[in-house]
C-alpha cells in the first residue's frame, strides 16, 4: 500500500472535499473540490493524474479555469469501458448553497491533455451526484445521486 497527499493548486485555499479516483487507459485519475473556508464557497474542481515513472501524483491543477467565479462541488470522475474514454460529473451552485446545484458534465480530451467545457445535464437543481456511475447488461449507465432539497437517494 502507497499513500501520498496531492495538493491542491495555489490559487484554490488548502480544504478540499469529495475526492473520486478511476484508472483509464492505464492512467490513474483522481478529482476532487478544493475552496478556502466555507465549501460552497468559491468551490473549485481540482484534478490529477499518477505518474508511473517517478511514481507519484502530478501536482494538483484546475480542471475548469474559466469557473473560478463560480462555486463547483462533489466531482465524479470514471472511465468508460465502451467508448475509451474519461469523464466527469460535477455541480456548480446556481445561488449560494447545495439546493441550488446544477449537474454538469465534461469529457477529457487526451490530445490535449484537458477538460472539454462542461455541458448543464437537464434535471431539478439540488440533485448532487454521489458516486461513479455503474453500467448494466444493457448498456445503460446508472449515476448514482441524492436530492440535497428532499434528502432522498436519486438515479441520474
Amino acid at each position: 500500500m502507497k499513500s501520498d497527499f496531492i495538493y491542491n493548486p495555489s490559487e484554490v485555499g488548502d480544504f478540499c472535499h469529495s475526492a473520486s479516483l478511476t484508472e483509464h487507459a492505464g492512467v490513474v485519475y483522481s478529482a476532487w473540490y478544493g475552496y478556502q473556508e466555507k465549501e460552497y464557497e468559491n468551490g473549485q474542481i481540482c484534478y490529477s493524474k499518477y505518474n508511473d515513472k517517478e511514481n507519484k501524483w502530478e501536482k494538483g491543477k484546475l480542471a475548469f479555469n474559466h469557473l473560478k467565479n463560480s462555486s463547483c462541488g462533489n466531482p465524479v470522475i470514471f472511465s468508460d469501458k465502451q467508448t475509451n474514454s474519461l469523464h466527469m460529473f460535477f455541480v456548480i451552485l446556481q445561488r449560494h448553497y447545495w439546493d441550488s446545484a446544477q449537474v454538469f458534465h465534461s469529457e477529457y480530451n487526451l490530445d490535449k491533455a484537458e477538460w472539454n467545457l462542461p455541458e448543464k445535464i437537464s434535471i431539478d437543481p439540488g440533485v448532487m451526484v454521489r458516486h461513479r456511475p455503474q453500467l448494466n447488461n444493457n448498456g445503460v449507465y446508472f449515476i448514482p445521486a441524492y436530492d440535497e432539497k428532499k434528502i432522498s437517494n436519486y438515479y441520474l
